[in-house]
């Protein structure tokens, strides 16, 4: 068969995922069987990647199981070897449902790539660190942060794949999710002695700072604002060696939410902060209104007022706090 017509098939099956249509996956398939049965058309990588993108588009979780099917014949079919990529769209998958039993489907698949690497017939099964950090969310959404750290440890000791952004990022996430501030501190710590120690897949990204924040407003700790000005004042401090890490809008607006309890601080970070926007002035105004009393109403009016003349138009997060 003629490169340019796979070419042409392939944009059949892009288009079958894109579609959204429910047949879409079984569409696919049956173009997917009809190729594997003519003994004019073989079905390449691409093919089977594409029925996998339909999945992958489903809704239906009876759907998943059909990607791990189409990854079966792939292993069977001859003059076509699975790659680490294809492999990881199954993991993605089973990652992104977070259904129950969906961390322990991933392991599976993982393992079962490392053992296809040890028997030395395909290297390009190997996992890599997208294959760790699809593992790391799969066991993140389904079974939370304590399970996700010890996939982020064994990435940690594996020989030749070290932890990047993302992974220590996606376990920052899962403890600032339950408001476990400590060790979502721990982990950015972590973060930052893995770079400093020549990894530089690891190296912070402000995304880390504002999880760590995030961490901070979500755990009602007494010194959650202070902690919080520490950790903004040193990105700033840094931002001048690395513009990266210069503090934005999000930033100052988690920052404003750390002094939740402390209205006169929280202003004084909205004022300090470059660009304002709705939520910045939703967040402060909220912290008025959970003051109370006349004065507090006052000043709340007077930032409702004051963010209408800076053209920063209010919304049902303004009024429905």
């Amino acid at each position: 068969m003629l490169y340019a017509d796979l070419i042409r098939i392939s944009v059949i099956f892009l288009a079958w995922a894109k579609s959204g249509r429910l047949e879409a996956v079984s569409r696919a398939e049956a173009l997917l069987k009809n190729m594997e049965e003519s003994p004019s058309v073989s079905p390449d990588l691409l093919s089977y990647s594409g029925v996998i993108s339909c999945v992958s588009k489903s809704k239906r979780n009876k759907d998943i199981k059909k990607a791990e099917d189409v990854l079966q014949r792939v292993s069977k079919m001859d003059g076509v070897q699975p790659d680490n990529i294809i492999f990881n769209q199954v993991l993605n998958i089973y990652s992104k449902r977070g259904i129950k039993g969906s961390a322990d489907q991933c392991e599976k698949l993982v393992q079962r790539m490392e053992q296809l690497t040890a028997q030395g017939n395909n290297e390009k099964v190997a996992p890599d660190i997208r294959t760790y950090n699809i593992l790391l969310t799969a066991y993140a959404n389904e079974k939370g942060a304590t399970e996700a750290e010890k996939i982020l440890q064994r990435i940690e000791k594996h020989k030749s794949i070290h932890p990047n952004a993302v992974s220590y990022t996606t376990c920052m996430d899962m403890y600032a999710k339950i408001g476990d501030a400590h060790n979502s501190l721990r982990i950015l710590s972590l973060m930052e002695k893995s770079f400093q120690s020549g990894n530089v897949q690891a190296k912070p990204t402000r995304r880390a700072y504002i999880s760590a924040l995030n961490s901070l407003a979500n755990s009602g700790r007494g010194d959650a604002g202070a902690r919080a000005e520490a950790l903004v004042q040193t990105m700033e401090r840094m931002a001048k060696s690395n513009p990266e890490l210069k503090p934005d809008t999000t930033v100052y607006n988690v920052l404003i939410n750390c002094h939740k309890n402390s209205a006169a601080r929280a202003e004084k970070v909205l004022y300090r902060m470059g660009k304002r926007d709705v939520v910045s002035y939703s967040s402060v105004i909220n912290i008025h209104s959970k003051v109370g009393g006349i004065k507090a109403a006052k000043r709340a009016q007077a930032l409702l007022d004051e963010m209408q003349n800076e053209d920063v138009l209010p919304n049902a997060y303004t009024f429905n706090r």
